[in-house]
């Protein structure tokens, strides 16, 4: 005889294993340095997305030369998810560097 156990929604493990590891959210500041091309803001955004989190703040600097640019993005989460959006964003092709602060 096999007992079923209920499923738990990876959103409640999150929160779980947020609160008894007594993980605090923070806020943290990306700059990163990219090629001025179409669809930058949107494949940066969507690394945000992909992990459900809120950017607080966005601003997008153009260089002299206006082939690169800077985009500076502000979001409260952990250091872990700080770790995992910084290494998304340095696979993405257009991107050549990333520097973090905590604000």
């Amino acid at each position: 005889m096999t007992m079923s156990q209920p499923v738990q929604s990876t959103t409640n493990a999150m929160m779980l294993k947020s609160f008894f590891l007594n993980i605090k959210e923070e806020e943290f500041q990306i700059k990163i340095y990219v090629k001025r091309k179409l669809g930058i803001l949107a494949r940066l955004a969507l690394v945000f997305s992909r992990r459900g989190l809120d950017i607080k703040s966005l601003e997008f600097y153009s260089d002299q030369c206006e082939a690169m640019a800077y985009v500076d993005m502000s979001f409260e989460g952990n250091r872990e998810q700080l770790r995992s959006v910084v290494h998304d964003i340095k696979k993405l092709i257009d991107v050549s560097d990333v520097q973090t602060l905590k604000v």
